[in-house]
């Protein structure tokens, strides 16, 4: 029996999730991207941050989550991009 592991991305949603607390003091009503469990990015386009975000780091799973006191839901696209 195989004990079921968490994705990478998985592990950054429940870092943003543990952090949005204090990331609201510095962050809200912006976008932080999580990658490697910490905030490596923000800004207030979040097509913008992702695309800025990948040309860094590369196509790895990242999160992207909108700092705010109302829950939002999860969305994922679904596909690749290719940043060249």
């Amino acid at each position: 029996m195989s004990i079921p592991t968490t994705s990478k991305w998985q592990r950054e949603y429940a870092a943003f999730r543990r952090l949005l607390p204090e990331l609201r003091a510095d962050y809200q009503g912006k976008f932080v991207a999580i990658h490697g469990e910490q905030v490596v990015d923000s800004g207030d386009d979040k097509i913008a941050l992702a695309l800025c975000v990948l040309g860094e780091v590369g196509n790895i799973d990242i999160h992207i989550g909108l700092v705010t006191d109302e829950p939002t839901p999860i969305a994922r696209s679904g596909f690749a991009l290719e940043i060249g």
